[in-house]
């Protein structure tokens, strides 16, 4: 006999109910935030993956919506003869007497949802319960090798409920010294533009100034940095458990353990630093690269506009460059937040983020956080002002289009897709999902705009046009697959933070429009 979990309830939902797995998504995606894919649906069910956080309350909508379909008798039948065959065990698993098919349908649903670890990795169920008991009894904490006698036992969490997630004003009350740290590096940096006279259209220029062999590798340097000043994350880590285990023979397992938790047998509130997780540093430093790669095809393309600079000077385009710095550095601190305060980890889990490795006082996050805001502001003024520089010399004579940048367009599209909706960002749920259903759309509607009424036709506008045409099939592929054909405001609910900062980001636009 073993705990019930997710693989149980997707499996019984798919082969014994018949429910196509793009409705499942369609129904677990009402009462979570994330995407929710056919493919992890499969893998949950065949028991090779966790499932996911946050679906107990989806047990309600699953039974009105799945378990009603046939005879209320032989529905239950069907029911019982499932848990009796798989041999699961869950609160008042055998039928009591004054049982009806909902009430004991919902507490199957409910104990089988609330727990996303893979069959076979919970807690071994022992009939009299004495360790358990005498564990709660001491208070004492439970990890991942966990046992009385040390083996390597998981453990599972009991009665997990994961939906109850802390309200927003409440994370940013018990983080009051972040907001503190955001409001000291804003009036840090804009007391520093008075103080040195200078402003975010001079430090543009500045960058555009230097020669490509200087701009290229400090680009991809500060793109590749979170990775070095991971590993140092990590020796922090080690040499702070080194100094409360002195004795302690750390195998090269262990050192992935202790980066990430903090410990190597169970998990350490605050302690935890970087995750060493080959996959996850892919997804991290791949998102860098193609962002970097973006920027440093407008700086190309901006450079074979004549008279960029002067023009960028003459303008009144100081606030521009202000508002658009401010915004990035903005979007950049609300991720952060989002990331850290996520819930916290209890027990160890492979494919799963700990938020305290995500923590403002990590290395490698300032040096992403120093990145993000670097690159995003270049790239954000530098394709406003190549907009609006095409725009005023249409009025004579429209320019030649350079093929960098189309690459730029692309490496904007596909940093989109690779940040939040490619296979990486669904295997870690990533925070910025969303963003390349609602962003790649403007980003196609405006470059098309710009390269019909400003540039020649020619083999840069064909290649504009190509990489929105990929853009577009891409996208959608993404929005018919994550079912949202029917409605986008389920969409839109389950990324509410993120649309918060979307229209934010319109509200930069209309900012903008008044000083240009």
């Amino acid at each position: 006999m073993r705990n019930i979990c997710q693989r149980d309830i997707f499996f019984y939902m798919n082969e014994e109910l018949r429910i196509p797995q793009k409705v499942m998504c369609s129904i677990f995606n009402k009462v979570r935030q994330g995407n929710m894919v056919e493919t992890r649906i499969s893998e949950i069910k065949q028991g090779k993956r966790r499932g996911y956080r946050g679906l107990k309350e989806a047990a309600l909508p699953c039974f009105l919506e799945c378990f009603q379909e046939s005879a209320e008798e032989e529905a239950f039948r069907k029911l019982l003869n499932f848990v009796h065959r798989e041999e699961l065990y869950f609160p008042d698993a055998e039928r009591k007497e004054d049982d009806s098919f909902q009430s004991y349908a919902l507490r199957f649903l409910e104990s089988g949802l609330a727990n996303c670890e893979v069959p076979g990795k919970e807690a071994l169920l022992q009939a009299e319960g004495e360790t358990d008991e005498k564990a709660d009894e001491t208070g004492e904490s439970r990890g991942v090798f966990g046992g009385a006698k040390g083996t390597l036992l998981y453990r599972e969490v009991h009665s997990a409920d994961f939906s109850s997630a802390t309200s927003l004003l409440e994370k940013l009350r018990r983080n009051w010294k972040y907001l503190l740290f955001v409001a000291f590096c804003f009036t840090a940096v804009f007391l520093s533009f008075s103080f040195f006279s200078t402003n975010g259209i001079n430090l543009f220029l500045d960058l555009l100034q230097l020669s490509p062999e200087i701009f290229i590798p400090l680009t991809l340097f500060l793109a590749l940095s979170p990775l070095p000043f991971g590993i140092l994350d990590v020796g922090i880590t080690l040499y702070s458990y080194k100094k409360r285990n002195p004795e302690a023979d750390i195998s090269l397992k262990e050192i992935y353990y202790i980066g990430k938790y903090g410990d190597r047998v169970r998990v350490l509130p605050g302690k935890g630093r970087y995750d060493l997780c080959p996959s996850l540093i892919v997804y991290s430093i791949g998102c860098n690269l193609i962002g970097s790669l973006s920027a440093i095809a407008i700086f190309l393309f901006l450079r074979t506009m004549p008279d960029f600079s002067n023009y960028a000077l003459r303008g009144k385009f100081t606030s521009m460059a202000n508002i658009a710095l401010a915004f990035n550095m903005l979007t950049t601190f609300a991720h952060t937040f989002f990331l850290f305060t996520r819930e916290p980890m209890t027990e160890f889990r492979e494919k799963e983020e700990n938020p305290d490795t995500k923590r403002a006082d990590r290395l490698h996050v300032i040096s992403n956080n120093l990145y993000m805001i670097y690159s995003m502001s270049f790239s954000a003024i530098g394709m406003i002002l190549a907009f609006l520089y095409s725009y005023d010399f249409a009025q004579s004579e429209k320019l030649s289009l350079s093929p960098s940048f189309a690459f730029a367009i692309f490496a904007v599209h596909a940093y989109l897709w690779f940040s939040s909706c490619s296979p990486y960002a669904v295997e870690f749920n990533a925070e910025c999902a969303g963003s390349f259903l609602f962003l790649s759309p403007i980003v196609v509607i405006i470059s098309s705009l710009s390269t019909f009424l400003c540039f020649q036709t020619g083999i840069g506008s064909t290649m504009v046009n190509l990489a929105n045409f990929l853009a577009v099939v891409t996208w959608l592929q993404c929005f018919l697959k994550n079912g949202a054909e029917k409605s986008i405001l389920p969409f839109i609910r389950m990324h509410r933070a993120y649309f918060v900062l979307y229209i934010l980001l319109f509200f930069l636009f209309y900012l903008l429009s008044i000083h240009l």
